[in-house]
């Protein structure tokens, strides 16, 4: 197919230079790039500007999308002008903004979808929020307002309705919108965008999501806009985007006087059906970043989320950290939010595919990363309370205790005694003071235990994390390779288990990576591959590391694949398998204060009168005059001195031998 280069909107592809044009793409949420050269000659004399918008597709695939961030300008022939152009993907565009926002026990979906809501997506108009300040009328079906966490958005709630058995079920909102203005005041075209989020907890029970924008108020439907959602949707949330343009009409309804917003649910005959509304908006479509490839079904909760004025992109990335997933912006602007391995490319490698070049296929294979016998040195864990004695002898005031021991009480003899903290409690008030860092009790000479007495103490012993773990199989096969992990965040045996597991489970073979060129359009970075190639003995499944795309004309192009076995991206499965199973609460900045200041601009106009009660005027006379000073050409008469001169008529100087000009 042939290959389309659009800069701002208008298809710029005669003056590319094609011999130049490349596109790099990398995996997890690096920025991709594109690099071309424009040609200016004769009549041809485009150039573009920076920020300039780029797309470039291969017939109905995007290969790229972004913003131009760098132009060279050369010359070559004395009348051939070479515009070198590099533009970077939207992840770019994302740091233009900054977020400064704390939020806790919500899901990585709601995180998002709040900091592209508050953010990035500011040309918009918040239509319907679902929240308990909304009201909400029930038609037909169930309609009930969801707090369980998880089944909302954004805010606290949503609107749930519960249809069953070919039936609807429907609700109404009673509120007036100009839907041609965004909240700033600015204008609003057809071409915008409503968005809201639909939870489906039954695909095969979905019939259709129905939405209306009536012009109407009170049951009356005669003038509306209408869109219907009759597409299978995945269990757990859906984005709908709809341009206002692709809303069908019925009478006169008017995007400027929008009097009340519909939602009806449809089941299909085989049972019930529960769908969730929330946070519906009107967004500028040239500017909107979408989230519909957004998966979280089984992330755990974030615990605690702090962003102290931080990159989006950064953000984001932190966020897919936590959870263990990777993401990416497309060219259409939507957030990719997934899975390691969990996106199939679009076509496979076989013998008689012939969907690559055939000798441009190579995998290697190393053994220099082996470790099949694992050491992991991790924090420290609280044990199960536990008692720890020493017999006094009636002389040492300090006893060490062989764990650092939290919640420590002490007993002498088996009586109790009152126990502080060394450094911060007064001696005076206690009978011992302990010092957990130094795993020190002590004593002061007014309550030395006499010799032969028991001192016991009690509490949870704070224990180091030390596995050792080991893959017979490998060690028989390759020999002993030692590794040591230390990761003082492993705070439990299990968890210095499961890592030691994770690390065997990726390395205790040899590594595989690959690569191949394709002129076949639809692969990505993060994909997964499977090769089968029965002739080569190569029979496996790959993550595409990378994409280079590179061009000799519009019709002639290759994509360069590299490959990284699945095994070498496994650990981040497995301790993402580890996490869900335990929904374990992360936290992201947790230490972080957010500090929200509002810089306020305001023109104050000082004015002040005076007024003039009467005239005093003021005389004064100033006669003119002239003074000549004769210089030394004037008649100059030197005389002996000493002498006085008596003012500018009197030419006599005193002689000087030595320094006058006679001298």
């Amino acid at each position: 197919m042939a290959l389309l280069v659009t800069i701002a909107g208008v298809d710029k592809s005669s003056f590319v230079d094609w011999d130049s044009l490349n596109v790099d793409q990398q995996i997890t949420s690096q920025v991709d790039t594109a690099t071309f050269r424009i040609k200016k000659y004769g009549t041809k004399n485009y150039a573009p500007a920076l920020g300039d918008s780029v797309t470039i597709t291969d017939g109905a695939t995007d290969i790229f999308g972004g913003t131009i961030v760098r132009i060279d300008d050369t010359i070559d022939a004395g009348t051939l002008t070479y515009l070198s152009i590099t533009a970077v993907s939207h992840e770019r565009t994302l740091d233009r903004y900054l977020v400064s926002r704390e939020i806790t026990n919500r899901s990585a979906r709601y995180v998002i979808n709040t900091i592209l809501d508050e953010f990035v997506n500011r040309m918009s108009k918040t239509v319907d929020t679902m929240e308990s300040t909304e009201t909400w009328v029930q038609e037909d079906g169930t309609l009930a307002a969801d707090t369980t966490n998880g089944n909302f958005l954004a805010g606290e709630q949503s609107q749930k309705l519960t249809a069953t058995a070919s039936n609807t079920a429907t609700t109404r909102r009673e509120t007036t919108l100009d839907l041609t203005l965004f909240d700033d005041g600015s204008a609003s075209t057809t071409s915008d965008i409503i968005t809201f989020w639909y939870k489906v907890d039954s695909a095969a029970n979905f019939a259709s999501l129905r939405v209306r924008f009536v012009s109407d108020s009170g049951a009356t439907y005669t003038n509306y806009f209408e869109t219907t959602i009759s597409a299978t949707p995945v269990v757990g949330w859906n984005q709908a985007r709809i341009a206002k343009s692709a809303f069908t009409s019925t009478g006169s309804p008017s995007w400027a006087s929008v009097l009340k917003r519909q939602y009806r649910a449809t089941a299909s005959a085989s049972g019930t059906v529960n769908v969730q509304i929330d946070d519906t908006r009107m967004v500028q479509a040239s500017t909107y970043f979408s989230q519909a490839n957004v998966e979280d079904a089984d992330t755990p909760f974030l615990g605690s989320v702090k962003f102290n004025y931080e990159q989006v992109s950064q953000a984001i990335k932190q966020i897919a950290e936590a959870v263990g997933n990777d993401w990416y912006i497309d060219p259409s602007r939507d957030l990719h939010f997934y899975q390691p391995a969990s996106v199939a490319a679009p076509f496979s490698l076989t013998d008689t595919s012939a969907n690559f070049v055939w000798n441009s296929l190579v995998i290697k294979k190393d053994n220099a990363t082996i470790k099949n016998q694992i050491y992991v040195r991790g924090g420290e864990y609280q044990g199960a309370s536990a008692n720890f004695d020493v017999e006094a002898d009636g002389v040492a005031l300090n006893w060490r205790s062989p764990y650092r021991i939290k919640n420590i009480s002490v007993t002498v003899a088996a009586v109790s005694k009152t126990v502080g903290v060394d450094y911060l409690d007064d001696p005076a008030s206690f009978d011992c003071l302990y010092n957990y860092q130094e795993k020190t009790l002590k004593f002061k000479a007014a309550t030395l235990p006499t010799a032969g007495q028991t001192i016991r103490m009690t509490g949870n012993p704070m224990t180091p994390v030390i596995i050792k773990k080991g893959d017979p199989t490998s060690i028989a096969a390759n020999g002993i390779y030692e590794f040591l992990i230390l990761d003082k965040s492993i705070l439990t045996l299990q968890g210095g288990r499961d890592r030691a597991t994770a690390e065997l489970r990726n390395y205790r073979n040899s590594l595989t990576e690959g690569n191949f060129t394709t002129d076949t359009a639809g692969l990505r970075a993060g994909q997964t591959i499977n090769i089968n190639i029965t002739a080569r003995g190569i029979a496996d499944d790959y993550i595409i590391k990378s994409v280079n795309f590179r061009t000799k004309s519009p019709t002639e192009f290759f994509y360069d694949v590299r490959l990284v076995s699945t095994r070498t991206f496994g650990i981040i499965e497995y301790l993402l398998g580890l996490l869900r199973n335990d929904r374990k609460q992360i936290q992201i900045n947790d230490n972080e204060v957010i500090d929200f200041v509002q810089e306020l601009n305001e023109t104050i106009v000082a004015t002040d009168t005076w007024t003039q009660a009467s005239q005093n005027e003021q005389t004064e006379t100033i006669t003119p005059s002239d003074s000549v000073d004769t210089g030394v050409d004037q008649g100059t008469i030197f005389v002996y001195g000493p002498y006085v001169h008596t003012g500018f008529a009197d030419t006599k100087r005193v002689f000087i031998a030595s320094g006058s000009l006679l001298g």
